[in-house]
């Protein structure tokens, strides 16, 4: 079962560095492949981070995946998610319109029209050993944990070890070898 969920992942990883794309590029149904490569990526990280067990409110807890600002990929990431699992944990995936409506999450995405809360954000995230995702200039730097990142029209991602560490979350050695890593 580990081998196929690694190979799962080194696919999406490797699709992801081959296929070309562009940020306006739409794809069947009207959804960017960005998002569609984006909610990939997202699953596959509840795959391969560790999570301490005091982050889930018990044994038949949902795996939460939030969304803050960007609603689109909230739907995507509904569709992409629908019917799996993280870790035997169902998936539930919940839109947040702003820093301040954000609930207790196991990962959660970061728009751009969230940067200048980033501090309030991180906070939250450190206590409740939530993954944090996004795409935008300064995120690492700013102590999110995993950034995406387009280089010649590829969507790769960055990790700051140092914020995964203070919140307590555990990066498969696979995910690692596909991440680039934030150095300051």
């Amino acid at each position: 079962m580990m081998v196929k969920r690694i190979s799962s992942l080194i696919l999406v990883g490797a699709l992801a560095l081959l296929l070309p794309w562009r940020g306006g590029a739409r794809a069947d149904g009207g959804a960017s492949l960005e998002y569609k490569l984006k909610a990939a990526f997202i699953y596959n990280f509840a795959q391969f981070v560790e999570w301490p067990g005091d982050a889930f409110g018990g044994p038949s807890a949902p795996f939460v995946i939030g969304v803050v600002g960007d609603p689109s990929l909230a739907q995507m990431l509904e569709q992409a998610v629908k019917g799996k699992t993280a870790g035997k944990r169902e998936i539930v995936v919940k839109y947040y319109a702003g820093v301040d409506a954000i609930q207790r999450s196991h990962i959660l995405f970061v728009a751009a029209s969230e940067r200048e809360r980033m501090g309030d954000v991180v906070r939250r995230a450190f206590a409740d050993s939530t993954l944090t995702i996004g795409d935008f200039d300064g995120f690492t730097a700013a102590s999110g944990m995993v950034r995406f990142i387009t280089e010649d029209n590829r969507l790769k991602f960055e990790v700051n070890l140092d914020a995964t560490n203070q919140g307590h979350l555990k990066f498969s050695a696979q995910l690692l070898k596909l991440a680039r890593m934030y150095n300051k």
